[in-house]
Protein backbone atom coordinates (compact mmCIF):
# COMPACT_ATOMS: atom_id res chain seq x y z
CA UNK A 1 0.00 0.00 0.00
CA UNK A 2 1.18 3.76 -0.97
CA UNK A 3 2.16 5.67 1.96
CA UNK A 4 -0.39 7.69 3.79
CA UNK A 5 0.12 11.83 2.54
CA UNK A 6 0.97 13.25 5.98
CA UNK A 7 -0.40 17.00 4.72
CA UNK A 8 -3.91 15.62 4.36
CA UNK A 9 -6.15 17.38 6.74
CA UNK A 10 -9.30 15.59 8.48
CA UNK A 11 -12.53 16.86 7.64
CA UNK A 12 -13.01 17.82 11.40
CA UNK A 13 -10.00 19.90 11.35
CA UNK A 14 -11.12 21.69 7.97
CA UNK A 15 -14.39 22.04 9.24
CA UNK A 16 -13.03 23.59 12.87
CA UNK A 17 -10.85 26.15 10.67
CA UNK A 18 -13.52 27.39 8.42
CA UNK A 19 -15.49 28.10 10.95
CA UNK A 20 -12.86 29.94 12.81
CA UNK A 21 -12.19 32.21 9.64
CA UNK A 22 -15.70 32.57 9.14
CA UNK A 23 -16.09 33.94 12.60
CA UNK A 24 -12.83 36.09 12.24
CA UNK A 25 -13.76 37.66 9.07
CA UNK A 26 -17.68 37.84 10.71
CA UNK A 27 -16.21 39.95 13.76
CA UNK A 28 -13.75 41.94 11.73
CA UNK A 29 -16.15 43.43 9.52
CA UNK A 30 -18.68 43.70 12.26
CA UNK A 31 -16.30 45.88 14.00
CA UNK A 32 -15.43 47.30 11.25
CA UNK A 33 -18.82 48.77 10.90
CA UNK A 34 -18.97 49.45 14.26
CA UNK A 35 -16.39 51.65 14.30
CA UNK A 36 -17.67 53.63 10.48
CA UNK A 37 -20.86 54.18 12.18
CA UNK A 38 -19.34 55.76 15.13
CA UNK A 39 -16.87 57.37 13.39
CA UNK A 40 -19.79 58.98 11.35
CA UNK A 41 -22.16 59.52 13.86
CA UNK A 42 -19.43 61.15 15.59
CA UNK A 43 -18.93 63.58 12.09
CA UNK A 44 -22.48 64.21 12.34
CA UNK A 45 -22.39 65.47 15.58
CA UNK A 46 -19.43 67.47 15.40
CA UNK A 47 -20.01 71.22 15.51
CA UNK A 48 -16.84 72.08 13.68
CA UNK A 49 -18.83 70.82 10.90
CA UNK A 50 -21.78 73.19 11.45
CA UNK A 51 -22.80 74.67 8.22
CA UNK A 52 -21.79 78.73 8.45
CA UNK A 53 -21.61 80.00 5.11
CA UNK A 54 -23.46 79.71 2.27
CA UNK A 55 -21.87 80.62 -1.12
CA UNK A 56 -24.43 81.64 -3.82
CA UNK A 57 -23.76 81.63 -7.99
CA UNK A 58 -26.58 83.10 -10.07
CA UNK A 59 -26.55 82.70 -13.95
CA UNK A 60 -28.08 86.29 -13.45
CA UNK A 61 -26.11 89.66 -13.76
CA UNK A 62 -28.02 90.07 -10.56
CA UNK A 63 -28.37 87.50 -8.11
CA UNK A 64 -31.03 87.45 -5.15
CA UNK A 65 -30.10 88.06 -1.69
CA UNK A 66 -28.47 85.21 -0.23
CA UNK A 67 -30.82 85.88 3.31
CA UNK A 68 -33.74 84.57 0.82
CA UNK A 69 -31.47 81.61 0.21
CA UNK A 70 -31.32 80.62 3.47
CA UNK A 71 -34.66 81.73 4.19
CA UNK A 72 -35.82 78.87 1.58
CA UNK A 73 -33.58 76.03 2.73
CA UNK A 74 -35.11 76.97 6.14
CA UNK A 75 -31.44 77.54 7.81
CA UNK A 76 -30.72 78.76 11.25
CA UNK A 77 -27.81 80.46 13.29
CA UNK A 78 -29.23 79.47 16.32
CA UNK A 79 -29.55 76.06 15.55
CA UNK A 80 -27.02 75.36 13.10
CA UNK A 81 -27.35 72.13 10.53
CA UNK A 82 -24.81 69.49 10.47
CA UNK A 83 -23.26 69.26 6.94
CA UNK A 84 -23.04 65.42 7.31
CA UNK A 85 -26.97 65.42 8.37
CA UNK A 86 -27.94 67.98 5.39
CA UNK A 87 -29.96 66.20 2.91
CA UNK A 88 -28.78 68.04 -0.77
CA UNK A 89 -31.91 66.59 -2.76
CA UNK A 90 -34.20 67.65 0.02
CA UNK A 91 -32.44 71.01 0.13
CA UNK A 92 -33.11 71.08 -3.86
CA UNK A 93 -36.63 70.08 -3.66
CA UNK A 94 -36.85 72.90 -1.27
CA UNK A 95 -35.44 75.32 -3.31
CA UNK A 96 -37.90 74.62 -6.24
CA UNK A 97 -40.83 74.81 -4.35
CA UNK A 98 -40.14 78.44 -5.05
CA UNK A 99 -41.89 79.83 -8.36
CA UNK A 100 -39.00 82.22 -9.18
CA UNK A 101 -36.22 79.52 -9.12
CA UNK A 102 -35.45 78.12 -12.32
CA UNK A 103 -32.31 75.68 -12.18
CA UNK A 104 -30.54 74.95 -8.89
CA UNK A 105 -27.63 72.88 -8.06
CA UNK A 106 -26.20 72.53 -4.65
CA UNK A 107 -22.79 71.19 -3.36
CA UNK A 108 -20.66 70.56 0.30
CA UNK A 109 -17.89 72.38 0.78
CA UNK A 110 -15.95 71.11 4.16
CA UNK A 111 -15.89 72.13 6.97
CA UNK A 112 -19.20 74.13 6.93
CA UNK A 113 -20.14 75.52 3.54
CA UNK A 114 -22.88 75.17 0.77
CA UNK A 115 -22.70 76.46 -2.51
CA UNK A 116 -25.74 76.91 -4.71
CA UNK A 117 -25.76 77.56 -8.27
CA UNK A 118 -29.22 78.85 -9.35
CA UNK A 119 -30.90 80.47 -12.49
CA UNK A 120 -34.30 81.92 -11.67
CA UNK A 121 -37.13 83.29 -13.52
CA UNK A 122 -37.29 87.09 -14.46
CA UNK A 123 -39.85 89.08 -15.17
CA UNK A 124 -41.01 90.65 -18.35
CA UNK A 125 -44.61 92.11 -17.29
CA UNK A 126 -46.41 92.90 -14.33
CA UNK A 127 -50.24 90.86 -14.11
CA UNK A 128 -52.16 94.09 -12.84
CA UNK A 129 -55.01 91.77 -12.30
CA UNK A 130 -53.74 90.70 -9.20
CA UNK A 131 -51.45 92.32 -6.49
CA UNK A 132 -47.62 91.16 -6.48
CA UNK A 133 -47.77 89.12 -9.25
CA UNK A 134 -45.58 89.08 -12.44
CA UNK A 135 -44.71 86.89 -15.74
CA UNK A 136 -41.58 85.13 -16.80
CA UNK A 137 -40.87 85.42 -20.71
CA UNK A 138 -42.25 81.34 -21.00
CA UNK A 139 -45.37 82.56 -19.16
CA UNK A 140 -45.32 81.51 -15.52
CA UNK A 141 -46.79 83.28 -12.82
CA UNK A 142 -44.81 84.35 -10.15
CA UNK A 143 -44.01 86.97 -6.84
CA UNK A 144 -42.58 89.83 -7.05
CA UNK A 145 -41.97 90.96 -3.82
CA UNK A 146 -39.62 90.69 -1.96
CA UNK A 147 -37.39 88.40 -4.59
CA UNK A 148 -37.10 91.47 -6.96
CA UNK A 149 -36.13 95.19 -7.35
CA UNK A 150 -38.21 97.56 -8.89
CA UNK A 151 -38.55 97.08 -12.81
CA UNK A 152 -39.01 99.03 -15.51
CA UNK A 153 -41.42 96.69 -17.36
CA UNK A 154 -44.99 97.14 -18.50
CA UNK A 155 -48.09 96.32 -16.92
CA UNK A 156 -50.98 93.38 -18.52
CA UNK A 157 -54.15 93.40 -18.11
CA UNK A 158 -55.84 90.55 -19.19
CA UNK A 159 -59.22 90.80 -17.32
CA UNK A 160 -59.74 87.53 -15.07
CA UNK A 161 -59.72 89.58 -11.66
CA UNK A 162 -63.19 88.11 -11.11
CA UNK A 163 -61.79 84.42 -11.60
CA UNK A 164 -59.16 83.98 -8.60
CA UNK A 165 -58.75 80.18 -9.75
CA UNK A 166 -56.00 81.77 -12.83
CA UNK A 167 -53.52 82.52 -9.86
CA UNK A 168 -51.68 79.76 -8.66
CA UNK A 169 -47.83 81.09 -8.58
CA UNK A 170 -45.73 78.62 -11.15
CA UNK A 171 -48.11 77.31 -13.13
CA UNK A 172 -48.39 79.16 -16.57
CA UNK A 173 -50.74 81.48 -18.09
CA UNK A 174 -52.94 79.88 -20.79
CA UNK A 175 -55.39 80.83 -23.16
CA UNK A 176 -56.09 82.90 -26.04
CA UNK A 177 -55.59 85.93 -23.84
CA UNK A 178 -52.65 84.77 -22.90
CA UNK A 179 -51.65 84.33 -26.26
CA UNK A 180 -52.39 87.72 -27.47
CA UNK A 181 -50.78 89.10 -24.26
CA UNK A 182 -47.56 87.84 -24.96
CA UNK A 183 -47.89 87.99 -29.20
CA UNK A 184 -47.98 91.95 -28.47
CA UNK A 185 -44.76 91.80 -25.93
CA UNK A 186 -43.11 90.31 -28.45
CA UNK A 187 -44.09 92.84 -31.01
CA UNK A 188 -43.19 95.26 -28.92
CA UNK A 189 -39.63 94.03 -27.67
CA UNK A 190 -38.84 93.84 -31.79
CA UNK A 191 -39.77 96.77 -33.12
CA UNK A 192 -40.54 99.10 -30.34
CA UNK A 193 -36.95 99.51 -28.98
CA UNK A 194 -36.53 102.97 -30.19
CA UNK A 195 -35.01 105.72 -28.07
CA UNK A 196 -37.68 107.43 -26.39
CA UNK A 197 -41.04 105.78 -26.11
CA UNK A 198 -42.00 103.08 -23.16
CA UNK A 199 -44.91 100.38 -23.12
CA UNK A 200 -46.64 100.99 -20.27
CA UNK A 201 -49.47 98.98 -20.26
CA UNK A 202 -50.57 96.33 -22.56
CA UNK A 203 -54.77 95.63 -21.84
CA UNK A 204 -56.33 93.47 -23.49
CA UNK A 205 -59.30 92.84 -20.88
CA UNK A 206 -61.70 94.03 -23.74
CA UNK A 207 -60.27 92.00 -26.53
CA UNK A 208 -62.18 89.48 -27.13
CA UNK A 209 -65.80 91.26 -26.22
CA UNK A 210 -69.10 89.90 -28.25
CA UNK A 211 -70.10 93.59 -29.22
CA UNK A 212 -67.92 94.45 -32.33
CA UNK A 213 -67.84 98.31 -30.96
CA UNK A 214 -66.48 97.64 -27.12
CA UNK A 215 -63.77 94.90 -28.63
CA UNK A 216 -60.36 96.60 -28.61
CA UNK A 217 -56.60 96.59 -27.44
CA UNK A 218 -55.71 99.55 -25.70
CA UNK A 219 -51.98 100.41 -25.20
CA UNK A 220 -50.46 102.96 -23.61
CA UNK A 221 -46.72 104.52 -24.76
CA UNK A 222 -45.03 106.58 -22.57
CA UNK A 223 -43.09 109.59 -25.27
CA UNK A 224 -40.06 110.81 -23.38
CA UNK A 225 -40.27 114.74 -24.96
CA UNK A 226 -40.18 118.09 -23.62
CA UNK A 227 -42.94 117.80 -21.87
CA UNK A 228 -42.87 114.31 -21.72
CA UNK A 229 -46.65 112.71 -22.67
CA UNK A 230 -48.44 109.69 -23.07
CA UNK A 231 -49.86 107.92 -25.89
CA UNK A 232 -52.80 105.50 -26.00
CA UNK A 233 -53.87 103.23 -28.92
CA UNK A 234 -56.77 101.78 -29.66
CA UNK A 235 -56.52 98.28 -31.79
CA UNK A 236 -58.27 95.49 -33.31
CA UNK A 237 -57.41 91.63 -32.63
CA UNK A 238 -57.02 90.66 -35.99
CA UNK A 239 -55.00 93.72 -37.50
CA UNK A 240 -52.95 95.02 -34.50
CA UNK A 241 -49.62 94.03 -36.66
CA UNK A 242 -50.35 96.59 -39.14
CA UNK A 243 -51.94 98.99 -37.18
CA UNK A 244 -48.73 99.08 -34.79
CA UNK A 245 -46.56 99.27 -37.65
CA UNK A 246 -49.00 102.33 -38.92
CA UNK A 247 -48.05 104.80 -35.81
CA UNK A 248 -44.66 103.51 -36.03
CA UNK A 249 -44.92 105.59 -39.38
CA UNK A 250 -46.69 108.37 -38.09
CA UNK A 251 -45.16 108.64 -34.98
CA UNK A 252 -42.52 111.02 -36.21
CA UNK A 253 -45.49 113.56 -37.31
CA UNK A 254 -47.21 113.48 -33.48
CA UNK A 255 -44.06 114.14 -31.82
CA UNK A 256 -43.42 117.12 -34.48
CA UNK A 257 -46.89 118.46 -33.47
CA UNK A 258 -46.19 117.46 -29.79
CA UNK A 259 -43.39 119.78 -29.44
CA UNK A 260 -44.92 122.66 -30.87
CA UNK A 261 -47.97 122.63 -29.10
CA UNK A 262 -48.23 124.37 -25.51
CA UNK A 263 -48.08 121.57 -22.64
CA UNK A 264 -50.98 122.94 -21.44
CA UNK A 265 -53.18 121.97 -24.40
CA UNK A 266 -51.55 118.56 -25.05
CA UNK A 267 -50.33 116.22 -22.38
CA UNK A 268 -52.38 112.82 -23.60
CA UNK A 269 -52.74 111.68 -26.86
CA UNK A 270 -55.62 108.73 -28.11
CA UNK A 271 -55.01 107.06 -31.53
CA UNK A 272 -57.77 105.38 -32.32
CA UNK A 273 -57.00 102.59 -35.46
CA UNK A 274 -59.54 100.30 -35.01
CA UNK A 275 -60.97 101.73 -38.57
CA UNK A 276 -58.71 100.52 -41.23
CA UNK A 277 -56.79 103.66 -43.20
CA UNK A 278 -58.08 105.83 -40.65
CA UNK A 279 -56.17 107.11 -37.13
CA UNK A 280 -58.81 109.08 -34.84
CA UNK A 281 -56.45 111.29 -32.68
CA UNK A 282 -57.96 113.13 -29.58
CA UNK A 283 -55.80 115.11 -27.09
CA UNK A 284 -56.87 114.15 -23.53
CA UNK A 285 -55.49 115.92 -20.57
Amino acid sequence: MPPQNSHKISWNKAIVRILVSVLLLSGAASAATFFFFRFREGRANDSRYDIVAVVQSCHQNEGLKTSLLVELLQLSVDQPANLYRFDVNDARQKLFECPIIQMAEIQKIMPGTLYIEYSYRKPVAYISDYSNTAVDDQGVLIPFKPYYTPKNIPELIIGFENNPSHLVWGTELRGAKSYLAFSLLKVFNEHFAIEGCTVRCIDISKAFETSCGQREIVISLDERLKPPGRRILRLTVEHYPQQLANYLALRPLLNEEFVNEEASSLSNLVVDMRIPKLAYINRVR
